[in-house]
């Protein structure tokens, strides 16, 4: 009965925001703008912009004036500026206050912006753990203390400047942490031309366009008619291809937390393996993960131990890094290692970086017996990554067994950022 009620809820969802959008165009067009664009479900099978009708590369899909558009300070009268008390403070500060005192007085400016987007900074604390990321709930906590004290700033501002319906708003957090979560998602970074220049910008109809490595669509200010932003087409467009547009060169975590959603395909991304996982055992190079946690005790306890320096200069980037003791990879193994996964050649005996390729008769290449210990490098790496993988899924049990129920959206984006770790350290293993 639950999941036919939420499909039922989804729908309704789904109808309303189209018709805001559809509102949204339709008063684009009365002040001068214009749209061949509209919301459904594309070609992708993600719902977001679609082409109406038939584009070619160039073609002008959505031209939104820039006095439709929030800016931060510095636009003047060329767009909507936020609230002046909020004058000095952060720009993302600048536009969620603008965004709640537009959503107070009902401006279309927001109809056709849905609820704030699944990303972690709103959901229970709790919840954090899905991920199995400890790196993200540490950036997680700090973003929701960083913001929460930007919204008792602006409290005392508004309180100051005697704005009560912007005070009451701000007095409930939620709504303000809603509030920079849909600008952190939706904010574009754009170009006008001096005395302006670089600003950020809430741009209504544009917004909606979903994220592609291979966008069909790019955004781009033009000084026509006053100052208007516009989406080209960069590809032929038939009626129902989805309209995309490049976020940025970001890893999924960064997308998890900033925009709610992970991509599906994503080049840019990475995990980073414990240095523990990567060192051998004491005995023969091959063996359990014991063997690694304990190596890693030894290292931390280097500058307790008497006997052999333990720090030394590498001299690949001048700083100083700690010596692994003497039942670890060797210095060699490890510039190696080094070589391998910078895709550079270093010259173990100087410890620095030449140039050439992995042919060993050229300067800086490798030689004799280089390639054994490269692929004694790679299959430490393997080692690593799958024992990254027994970790992240036993995490994940306990993770699961503590998370709160009924489960908030941002919990999926959460476990999906979990998944698409445990499918690259799988590929990485292979």
């Amino acid at each position: 009965m639950r999941s036919a009620t939420r499909v039922v809820l989804l729908l309704a969802n789904a109808h309303a925001l189209e018709m805001a959008a559809s509102t949204v165009f339709s008063w684009l067009s009365s002040r001068g703008g214009g749209a061949s664009v509209a919301l459904g479900t594309g070609s992708d099978g993600l719902r977001g912009l679609i082409a109406t009708c038939a584009a070619k590369p160039g073609d002008v899909l959505l031209e939104v004036p820039l006095a439709c558009c929030l800016s931060d300070f510095g636009a003047g009268e060329t767009a909507v500026e936020p609230p002046s008390w909020t004058s000095g403070m952060e720009w993302t500060v600048q536009l969620a206050c603008s965004v709640l005192a537009q959503r107070a007085a009902n401006s279309p400016l927001l109809a056709d912006w849905p609820d704030a987007p699944p990303v972690p900074l709103l959901c229970d604390a709790d919840e954090l753990p899905l991920a199995c990321d400890e790196a993200l709930a540490s950036r997680v906590r700090e973003q929701r203390l960083w913001a929460l004290g930007q919204c008792a700033l602006a409290l005392g501002a508004a309180e100051a400047a005697a704005d009560t319906e912007a005070a009451t708003t701000l007095a409930t957090p939620q709504a303000f942490l809603e509030a920079v979560a849909l600008v952190q998602s939706r904010a574009l970074l754009l170009k006008i031309p001096r005395p302006i220049g670089m600003r950020r910008l809430l741009v209504p109809g544009l917004d909606l366009s979903n994220h592609a490595e291979q966008p069909t669509a790019l955004y781009a200010f033009s000084p026509t008619r006053g100052g208007v932003v516009r989406l080209h087409a960069t590809k032929w467009l038939e009626p129902g291809d989805a309209v995309t547009i490049r976020y940025g060169d970001f890893d999924n975590a960064h997308f998890a937390q900033q925009y709610g959603f992970v991509p599906a395909s994503n080049k840019l991304d990475a995990v980073h393996l414990p240095l523990r996982c990567l060192l051998p055992p004491k005995a023969d190079g091959e063996g359990s993960a014991t063997g690694a946690e304990e190596a890693e005790g030894d290292c931390e306890e280097a500058g307790e131990e008497a006997g052999g320096e333990r720090f030394s200069e590498l001299g690949v980037d001048g700083a100083k890094r700690l010596e692994l003791h003497s039942s670890a990879p060797g210095r060699e193994l490890l510039t190696t290692l080094y070589a391998v996964l910078s895709g550079r050649v270093i010259d173990p005996a100087r410890g620095e970086c030449a140039c050439g390729d992995w042919d060993g008769g050229k300067v800086g290449g490798f030689g004799a017996g280089d390639e054994e210990r490269a692929a004694r490098a790679l299959r430490g790496v393997a080692r690593a990554a799958t024992a990254e993988a027994q970790r992240i899924e036993a995490a994940a049990v306990e993770a699961e067994a503590r998370a709160p129920q009924p489960a908030s959206e941002a919990a999926a984006v959460l476990r999906a950022l979990r998944c698409s770790n445990l499918q690259l350290l799988e590929s990485c293993a292979t």
